[in-house]
């Protein structure tokens, strides 16, 4: 099977040419790995092969449900095979010098292949083939110091925020504060009359004079 696609040099390509393996099987998990990295996608497929992770079906709707996933089945066949061309995919592309921890699968194709009649006792029957195409992209690091820069700034926003409310909500305890402390300083005219009765003149003694002596000529003459 040949491509004619050009590809890019952060791309490499891997292809599986009459694979014995279902169509149906073989889309549902390529629409599940697509976009995932290279180390997720093997993962997932060993994890299906060992029957731990259930591959979703939204295609194939006359399967079981599965706990978490609604329809669901374990396409042990299917993810061996294309497990292996994952792998070689990746093999492809480090021969080309692209940094393999990088690597995401862009592209995953099944396609019909070419279904020949069974022999013996299965005759009538006509067997499963399906051709994948599958094609590797490195991932440059720029878009993930973007991704990070986003994420980054998420927080110092809420923090900022934050902060405004915080002072917004302080602001108006405040100035009631301030309020009652200028109440506390405010004197009444009760209490500024009884202050001008208890002031003293300091400034004029001639005055001081005259008083205490009209009060003691008072008390004389009283007591006489």
């Amino acid at each position: 099977m040949k491509t004619t696609k050009q590809l890019t040099e952060r791309e490499a390509i891997a292809v599986g040419v009459g694979l014995p393996i279902s169509k149906k099987s073989s889309l549902e998990i390529s629409n599940f790995i697509k976009g995932k990295s290279v180390k997720r996608a093997k993962k997932i497929l060993e994890d299906v092969i060992e029957m731990k992770i259930a591959i979703p079906c939204k295609k194939i709707r006359s399967v079981g449900h599965r706990k978490g996933i609604g329809p669901g089945n374990y396409p042990i066949k299917a993810a061996t095979f294309i497990l292996k061309i994952v792998k070689s995919a990746e093999s492809n592309a480090n021969t080309k010098g692209l940094n393999v921890d990088n690597l995401i699968i862009k592209t995953i194709i099944p396609n019909q292949g070419s279904r020949s009649y069974h022999y013996g006792r299965r005759r009538g029957l006509k067997t499963k083939s399906t051709h994948i195409e599958i094609i590797v992209e490195e991932v440059t690091q720029k878009k993930e110091e973007k991704v990070v820069k986003k994420e980054s700034t998420k927080p110092v926003e809420k923090e900022i925020k934050t902060e405004t409310e915080n002072k917004t909500e302080k602001e108006p305890v405040e100035k009631e504060i301030k309020k009652e402390e200028e109440k506390k300083t405010e004197t009444t005219p009760i209490e500024k009359k009884i202050e001008e009765k208890t002031e003293t003149p300091k400034e004029k003694p001639e005055e001081i004079k005259k008083w205490l002596n009209e009060n003691l000529y008072q008390k004389t003459w009283k007591n006489t």
